[in-house]
């Protein structure tokens, strides 16, 4: 019977700088630290708003290379009892996998359909040189 595990590919991905700047704010915060510190931890270090563009789907990335744990919490904020996720840092996943990720063909296609620009942040191949990366 022949095994239907999937081999990590040659070329997965890698976190970006900034996916390495939320996994050491995590770092500090052992027991866990909210969506929210994380983003003012950024911002502290030098991080621009503008550069925090989609932090969520970031922090939801490193799923890929790294172990992240989610635990509930409250908290007191301005006297009122909020519940918020806290996110733990678990360590470096041992086989990098880019199971889902949207293949270069496709992305083509998509942006050849958009007439060039990002439908996200509205930026264009001519204008900003947006290019496919795989």
């Amino acid at each position: 019977m022949e095994s239907t595990a999937k081999e990590p590919r040659a070329n997965a991905s890698r976190p970006g700088q900034i996916h390495l700047r939320i996994i050491e704010v995590m770092k500090k915060y052992p027991d866990g630290v909210s969506g929210g510190q994380i983003r003012q931890e950024l911002e502290r270090e030098g991080l621009r708003a503008e550069d925090q563009t989609h932090l969520d789907r970031r922090k939801r990335d490193l799923k890929k290379w790294f172990v992240i744990r989610k635990k509930s919490s409250s908290v007191i904020v301005d006297g009122k009892k909020r519940n918020v996720v806290l996110y733990l840092y678990g360590g470096e996943r041992k086989n990098v996998t880019d199971e889902g990720q949207i293949g270069i063909k496709v992305r083509a296609e998509v942006i050849h359909s958009a007439r060039g620009h990002c439908q996200m942040c509205g930026r264009t191949v001519a204008q900003h040189g947006v290019v496919l990366s795989s």
